[in-house]
């Protein structure tokens, strides 16, 4: 269907998938109810995509791809149950729960990122009930586990913002 387009959301995530070549867009908000539709952007038009499995209506939620496993993990968010703690990973056609041993504390608005150095898929600071957090949790490839993880100097407490590595200096 060229010309169709994702309706208007707030606070939807997205992120680039390079080994298929697009952007993977996830839920987001549309005012009156949480979202959990999946889009893709091939650089030239939208494709609602109609997976069999799909996280739950959120937003707020972090991904990244994982150049380990091929993938795109979810995690977290705020959905209409609250805020949310769980993993997810979109392998280029339906989205499937990753059960870990471990997870962070439920967040929104957090940054996700992956480390090249640290081999792991990361999260750091957000949202939860008691206001913006300041800690990052990495989750294992090998491992199948989140694991917190503390720097010399954190960051200050913050949420809504965007994050990346850098892999020239090897650091977020």
């Amino acid at each position: 269907f060229a010309g169709l387009n994702p309706p208007a959301r707030e606070r939807p995530t997205m992120c680039w998938d390079p080994v298929r070549q697009r952007v993977v867009m996830f839920g987001g908000s549309d005012n009156f109810a949480f979202l959990n539709d999946t889009w893709e952007w091939d650089g030239s038009f939208w494709n609602q995509r109609t997976p069999a499995n799909a996280p739950s209506p959120r937003y707020g939620c972090s991904m990244t791809f994982d150049p380990y496993r091929g993938r795109i993990v979810l995690f977290g968010g705020l959905g209409s149950g609250g805020l949310l703690a769980d993993t997810w990973e979109w392998d280029g056609s339906n989205w499937s729960q990753r059960v870990t041993s471990q997870a962070p504390p439920a967040r929104a608005f957090h940054g996700g990122y992956f480390d090249t150095v640290l081999q792991r898929v990361m999260v750091f600071g957000g949202d939860d009930f008691s206001g913006s957090r300041n800690d990052w949790w990495g989750l294992g490839y090998w491992t199948n586990a989140w694991g917190g993880f503390a720097a010399n100097t954190m960051p200050s407490p913050r949420s809504q913002f965007g994050c990346w590595f850098d892999a020239s200096r090897q650091r977020p």
